[in-house]
């Protein structure tokens, strides 16, 4: 695509393809990470946490790492958010934000609870609850 020709529709239902594909890659680093966990490679490598083992092997600052994990953690009890991130329904930052808010009983329906907030919405309403 010629972004200098190309129409602001095309641009934005390129941008929303390319966030598709980010969402889909970091769910499949979520389900890597846990698997990572699970074989306690992290400690292996004399590291403190998974985190702290994303930060130095993938090269990832030390928030992006935590909230990485965290929601890796979090949505192995939520199976349908995670499917909806791994096929690019939802956006990670979208799914980040609904794991800080959900409940194991509330996997069917997080997505659908929370689809008239924005992201930040979600956030606030995390902000409120504490």
């Amino acid at each position: 695509m010629d972004i200098e020709t190309a129409t602001t529709d095309a641009i934005e239902r390129q941008l929303l393809r390319a966030e598709a594909t980010i969402a889909q890659l970091r769910g499949a680093q979520m389900a890597l990470l846990r698997e990572i966990d699970r074989r306690q490679t992290p400690a292996a490598d004399g590291c403190r946490s998974l985190a702290e083992w994303a930060t130095g092997r993938l090269d990832l600052a030390p928030d992006t790492a935590k909230m990485l994990v965290t929601a890796a953690h979090r949505c192995e009890w939520l199976p349908s958010v995670e499917a909806a991130l791994a096929d690019g329904m939802v956006t990670y930052d979208r799914v980040v934000a609904a794991a800080r808010v959900a409940e194991p009983s509330q996997d069917d329906n997080i997505l659908a609870k929370l689809a008239h907030l924005d992201v930040a919405g979600i956030s606030h309403l995390v902000a409120r609850r504490r």
